[in-house]
């Protein structure tokens, strides 16, 4: 196999061509990859996660992956990177993903959102789930900038893709990313699709795709506000609950991992009540 050489004074070169904001991106990239995750030079593929909560449960997403495609080279033993915190800014790693030809998967919040008018003549903005009538626009600006898209009912647009159409791309002619076939990243984030539940965040989509896990075993949690709980075991409203009922966000996945029902009451080969992994992250691992 041959191997291309890069110079990384290259890379700089591509990042300072969008002037000031361009080299500020450009040390802010380089002093991300010296601190946290200089192995993105050496790896094979990379995952971007949005927050704690999708790093801390992506092994055990990944490992459930390949219990579901036993015959296929299983995640947890391919060269992966995994960045944290970096879904929302994964636009700032695109030239870098580009340069060094990596193949890469963005794990992010689509936050989605509706303007109300204020009390101070203003619109608020309001967070609802993305399968909400009312739903309009997203707060993920590195969506926007891979998909070439503006501010004007996006959430419409995003929410309409399919599989194919979160791929995306660098197109040269252009100078921007774009849906492309072949392209070597893929957008994976919160979505409805025929009616289905579409989320907000990681967490009222995992809540709402493992409700009956979440009913049974939540009374463990200590990251769940007993009020909040009681209420969504009435209501059965995930977006509430992920909104005002976890106290924080870190501590809510480790609660899952803690009390992962797949570990304390099944075998692999009688499992009961095991969650699930979200449809999106699921898409994006598959």
């Amino acid at each position: 196999m041959a191997v291309e050489a890069k110079n990384i004074q290259e890379l700089q070169a591509l990042y300072e061509k969008e002037g000031d904001a361009g080299k500020a991106a450009y040390r802010f990239l380089k002093q991300y990859l010296t601190i946290n995750c200089s192995e993105l030079f050496f790896t094979e593929k990379a995952i971007f996660v949005e927050g704690g909560s999708e790093r801390i449960l992506l092994p055990s997403m990944m490992l459930k992956m390949d219990k579901k495609h036993p015959q296929g080279l299983p995640l947890l033993s391919q060269n992966i990177s995994i960045v944290d915190g970096a879904g929302s800014h994964s636009k700032i790693f695109a030239k870098f993903i580009e340069f060094i030809g990596l193949k890469s998967l963005v794990i992010t919040d689509i936050d989605t959102y509706y303007d109300e008018p204020g009390d101070d003549g203003k619109p608020d903005h309001i967070s609802c789930p993305s399968s909400a009538s009312n739903a309009l626009y997203t707060w993920n600006d590195s969506l926007r900038f891979f998909h070439c898209r503006d501010k004007n009912n996006d959430c419409k647009y995003f929410c309409g893709l399919d599989s194919t159409g979160k791929t995306v791309g660098y197109n040269p002619k252009t100078g921007t990313w774009q849906p492309m076939a072949g392209g070597n990243i893929f957008t994976a984030y919160q979505y409805g699709a025929n009616g289905a539940y579409g989320g907000c965040s990681f967490e009222d989509t995992f809540i709402e795709e493992n409700k009956q896990v979440i009913a049974e075993h939540g009374d463990c949690f200590e990251s769940l506000r007993p009020k909040w709980f009681t209420d969504f075991k009435q209501t059965a409203d995930s977006f509430t609950l992920a909104q005002k009922g976890i106290k924080k966000k870190s501590a809510f996945a480790l609660d899952i991992l803690l009390h992962d029902p797949e570990v304390l009451t099944a075998s692999d080969d009688n499992p009961k009540n095991v969650w699930s992994v979200p449809h999106y992250i699921e898409e994006g691992l598959e």
